[in-house]
């Protein structure tokens, strides 16, 4: 396949232990799409167990694809960041190595996106591919839901639509996973690189600061598949915790960020999520439900940070503390 002379979309493709069978079946994927002028990166991220360059060695031969490899381990966040010196597209599109598009996936992405010139970035509706036996998706099923019943198809106001989110407790994560986001470039370099020390909310940081910058659209319509498997990293960073508490840090950061007349809703959305997860620590205590303890060292950082904050939820909730 001969190289389009003038790309419209970068797309990236982070790669770490990438299992045969998933990375071609996600690159199949791209392959499929009715939009051809695209250009492929896989960033691949010194994985151990899996030769992927191996893997897409039979790709190779399309001028539009592109293999890159990690010096040495950088981990999530750093690897995501790395992709984005390739390429100068208008648009940007990421694909992690075990996720599907529909063959539609980028024409209708960008068909939104070049008919409202003050949408930045756009979601697209998709489902859940378990790959394996006894996988939980009480998570995946919980966002379906609350994204079905609260958010409409078509564009939603950057700034209301943050402030509401806020109100919600910066959860579920209701832009999506970022292979079913895509973007425009330009607000990428405004917005900046993702966060590299958040596990396991690192893209919800990410669209945080995208809504205080633009607008956002909604596609209703199915036109991709989340895989969701054991070794998945979003599988991996729930069983152990990690993120726990990367969402009251969004909290404190946009607390920064967002104009003086919207800091109070903000602030007593920030105090109203924490006292939620202390009251949910007390019940389960009192009920003798497993604590899980892991990412506690987030919490011991977060209060070391912002013992004042602490203090203050703590007095608010010192009734219901007693009573335990």
């Amino acid at each position: 396949c001969t190289m389009t002379l003038m790309p419209e979309v970068n797309i990236y493709m982070p790669a770490y232990e990438a299992q045969k069978a998933h990375i071609q079946e996600a690159v199949d994927s791209v392959l499929s799409q009715t939009v051809t002028d695209w250009t492929l990166l896989i960033q691949e991220d010194c994985s151990k167990k899996e030769d992927v360059e191996s893997h897409i060695e039979k790709y190779m031969s399309d001028e539009r694809i592109t293999f890159r490899k990690n010096e040495r381990n950088v981990g999530i966040g750093p690897n995501w960041n790395a992709c984005l010196d390739f390429g100068d597209c208008e648009y940007i599109a990421y694909l992690f190595h075990d996720d599907l598009w529909g063959p539609k996936y980028l024409e209708k992405a960008l068909e939104i996106l070049k008919s409202n010139p003050d949408v930045g970035f756009v979601s697209m509706n998709h489902s859940y591919l378990l790959d394996g036996d006894g996988i939980d998706t009480k998570i995946y099923d919980e966002v379906q839901r609350f994204v079905k019943k609260n958010i409409h198809e078509g564009k939603h106001n950057g700034k209301e639509l943050l402030i509401w989110w806020a109100q919600q407790g910066l959860r579920p994560n209701i832009i999506g996973e970022p292979s079913f986001v895509v973007l425009r470039r330009d607000l990428i370099e405004e917005v900046g690189n993702f966060h590299e020390t958040m596990p396991q909310f690192l893209d919800s940081e990410y669209w945080i600061r995208c809504l205080q910058k633009t607008n956002w659209w909604y596609l209703t319509e199915d036109l991709g598949s989340f895989r969701v498997h054991s070794e998945a990293a979003s599988a991996k960073n729930e069983v152990d915790g990690r993120g726990k508490f990367d969402r009251f840090e969004c909290f404190r950061m946009l607390l920064k960020t967002i104009p003086k007349e919207d800091k109070p809703q903000i602030q007593e959305s920030f105090e109203k999520a924490f006292d939620d997860m202390i009251k949910k620590y007390i019940e389960r205590k009192r009920s003798g439900k497993v604590i899980i303890t892991k990412g506690s060292g987030k919490m011991k950082q977060f209060a070391l940070r912002h013992p004042i904050f602490i203090c203050k939820a703590l007095m608010r909730n010192a009734k219901t503390i007693d009573n335990s």
